[in-house]
């Protein structure tokens, strides 16, 4: 495959796929735990490690890395933007369940908040992997002018 096709649209789907899918396992895992350890000890050092450090690093910080890596191994712009997507649609999925959680509990759902910080960080997100997967495209190509570079010319020697 030419290298700027599998760049932009990937070479690997199966990979890429199970990117995307294991990030957002991982975030989904991260938002429910800090979800529970803050409901369960909410004044505990791990619930503040949780929600300060580790969230942040997982919604905001990931989806960035995650892209450049893509990029550079040319698992394709769709699945390198669809990391940046991953944690506000976690974001609105539990918002959704807590929603619906209140609601089955006799409560009225006040998720509004939530879906317009789902929002937010969807946007952070992407923007954030769409940096990441210029920055990963624009390394792979730099290696790979320089591996061309760094080959015998294989038209003098015949």
């Amino acid at each position: 495959m030419v290298t700027t096709e599998a760049l932009l649209f990937g070479d690997r789907p199966s990979k890429s796929v199970s990117l995307v899918a294991t990030y957002a396992a991982i975030t989904m895992t991260a938002l429910v735990g800090a979800a529970f350890a803050g409901t369960v000890s909410p004044g505990a050092p791990v619930t503040t490690l949780l929600r300060q450090d580790l969230l942040s690093v997982v919604l905001f910080a990931a989806p960035g890395l995650i892209a450049l890596g893509g990029g550079y191994a040319r698992f394709g712009a769709p699945a390198c933007l669809s990391v940046g997507v991953v944690p506000g649609a976690s974001v609105a999925v539990l918002t959704a369940a807590v929603g619906v959680l209140d609601v089955l509990a006799g409560g009225t759902p006040g998720v509004t908040l939530g879906f317009a910080f789902a929002g937010s960080v969807a946007y952070i997100g992407l923007l954030r992997a769409f940096l990441g997967y210029c920055a990963g495209v624009t390394v792979a190509l730099l290696v790979d002018a320089r591996r061309t570079a760094m080959e015998p010319d294989r038209e003098s020697d015949a």
